[in-house]
């Protein structure tokens, strides 16, 4: 008995740190959506190849909730680009390049 215990204990304790919890899918749908609602905005064109494999490396295959939180947050992302100063826009599009290049999402 105590060894179960013990056991299910362990699984309890370490599961956390296993799991896909809502603040990573937060995180990264928001940031996903950042870079993706940029792409026209700073007239980049993303290889839909390489999205398709950061989805796949990073968001859990079963993750239900994960397009609508990303859906959600580009119309947000959307609304901010719009609003932003030229100076503002430069900054954020080549900061975005480099985070898009270092995916690989243009070459």
């Amino acid at each position: 008995m105590n060894r179960i215990l013990a056991i299910g204990l362990c699984l309890l304790a370490s599961g956390p740190a296993l799991a896909w919890d809502e603040a990573q899918r937060n995180t990264l749908a928001r940031s996903l959506a950042t870079l993706l609602a940029s792409e026209a905005a700073c007239e980049l064109s993303y290889s839909q190849d390489a999205i398709r494999l950061f989805i796949d490396k990073q968001v859990p295959a079963n993750d239900m909730q994960f397009p609508t939180e990303l859906t959600n947050s580009l119309f947000f992302r959307a609304e901010e680009l719009k609003e932003m100063s030229a100076s503002q826009k430069t900054a954020h599009c080549h900061q975005i390049e480099r985070i898009a290049r270092s995916y690989s999402f243009i070459k």
